[in-house]
């Protein structure tokens, strides 16, 4: 039931208990090995006034879901009194935004940013004034070459088919300050091929001011922090599985995604004092069942180490969409 992929984050962002094992260090580990726990849910009756989430984020009280429905781009519930409304207009005219889109949220600014992911422009909402439909209440930067955007306390981390690699930072007013190439180790010259088998998410913490890669078939999961000087280092990671993935793609020369490649994450996100990754385990073709899936949770300790607790959930808990 898609609903239930909405209580999802809110079981997320209320948090679960502590991390005991510290993962500085660890080599790969298979999902199995972790030590899990079932989560539990509490339904939320949104059924009939969803369509097919693709994304959701929680600010405050509000779930916002990308939802794109009646000619609307985002959907926004209030937990607190069940009032909802659908907002932006999906278009190329005044105030509206043009599909498919990717969005992100600060729980410390109240905000939402909107990634027109053709263009790479930006908009930056209050989500309180966005809920009471303000749509030309916005900030809006060129992030281009972005595909994918979180949002940082005076910029942005992007995901995309930069020139210089996947993982690109821009400062508030969308000049590009640094840009990193994640896999510099292979030998891809056509960017669109590295972005399309080493593509993922990202997720910032805000009191940490560290950001996390979790890619959707490469196994490593990175952790970078931000430098005196305003650089960002990798500070730490996390293999999961064996790395089979990447094995391929050096010894390969077409580079391209097979049925039988495994998809990691499907999405990020961070609170307080943890990052949160769900993992799916399904191949590309479709072949591979799975019993569980699963939130992997990352404790971030001001980014000198992490941690690492996998949380299971039966699937009938979670809609994918």
């Amino acid at each position: 039931m898609c609903y239930l992929r909405c209580l999802f984050l809110v079981v997320l962002l209320a948090g679960l208990s502590a991390c005991s094992e510290d993962n500085r260090g660890k080599g790969r580990k298979a999902m199995e090995d972790l030590a899990t726990s079932e989560l539990l849910f509490q339904e939320i009756s949104l059924e009939t006034i969803l369509g097919r989430p693709f994304q959701i984020e929680i600010v405050d009280s509000i779930l916002i879901i990308g939802d794109n429905i009646d000619g609307k781009a985002l959907f926004l519930y209030n937990l607190s009194d069940s009032s909802w409304v659908r907002v932006l207009n999906i278009g190329q005219g005044p105030g509206e935004v043009l599909a498919p889109l990717a969005i992100d949220v600060s729980d410390r600014n109240h905000t939402i940013s909107v990634l027109q992911r053709q263009s790479g422009i930006c908009r930056r909402y209050r989500v309180d004034r966005l809920f009471n439909d303000s749509i030309f209440d916005f900030q809006e930067v060129s992030l281009e070459g972005a595909d994918r955007v979180a949002q940082m306390h005076d910029g942005y981390a992007c995901l995309g088919m930069f020139e210089q690699g996947i993982l690109s930072f821009f400062d508030a007013q969308g000049k590009e300050s640094e840009c990193i190439d994640l896999y510099s180790r292979f030998d891809i010259r056509d960017i669109s091929a590295k972005y399309r088998l080493f593509q993922g998410r990202l997720a910032f913490n805000e009191r940490a001011r560290c950001l996390m890669f979790a890619p959707s078939y490469a196994s490593e999961i990175a952790f970078y922090a931000e430098q005196d000087d305003g650089s960002w280092m990798k500070k730490d990671s996390f293999c999961l599985g064996t790395g089979g993935f990447e094995d391929r793609i050096s010894e390969s020369s077409g580079f391209e995604l097979l049925k039988d490649d495994i998809r990691n994450c499907m999405d990020a996100c961070s609170s307080e004092n943890y990052f949160y990754m769900l993992y799916d385990g399904t191949d590309l073709g479709h072949t591979r069942k799975i019993e569980f899936r699963y939130v992997i949770r990352f404790y971030c300790q001001w980014c000198i180490g992490l941690c690492v607790q996998s949380e299971s959930y039966r699937p009938q808990y979670l809609c994918l969409v």
